[in-house]
């Protein structure tokens, strides 16, 4: 597990969190937690979302904070949301990204996620 702690006035307040396709295998089990002072909140806009999908198997990416789930995107339903922006007013947030332990046909290409603190 990777913590990333954002602070404003540094060079800390945006972070690009990417998979390439080169680095997408299966069985990955990646989380991010982010975290900022408590009176910010933290957006996340994702600009790429390319994940494996095969019938009822599908790696995902799932937004957290606090142990709740924001928000979590199938392989199967990525094409409903080419560029979506979560916003969370807590001082955490949690990116965890998952990949089936087969390799099945339909590769995946990754994802790029853009995440910004705010006030």
């Amino acid at each position: 597990m990777n913590l990333i702690e954002m602070q404003p006035y540094s060079n800390m307040t945006a972070i690009m969190i990417k998979l390439k396709r080169e680095s997408y295998k299966p069985n990955m089990n990646c989380t991010i937690n982010l975290s900022v002072p408590t009176s910010y909140g933290l957006m996340a806009f994702i600009t790429k979302l390319k994940l494996r999908r095969f019938h009822s198997k599908a790696d995902y990416i799932e937004f957290l904070t606090n142990g709740h789930s924001l928000i979590r995107f199938h392989g199967i339903n990525q094409e409903m949301v080419p560029k979506k922006t979560i916003l969370t007013s807590s001082d955490i947030m949690t990116i965890r990204f998952v990949s089936e332990p087969q390799y099945y046909s339909l590769p995946g290409k990754g994802f790029k996620i853009i995440v910004n603190l705010f006030a």
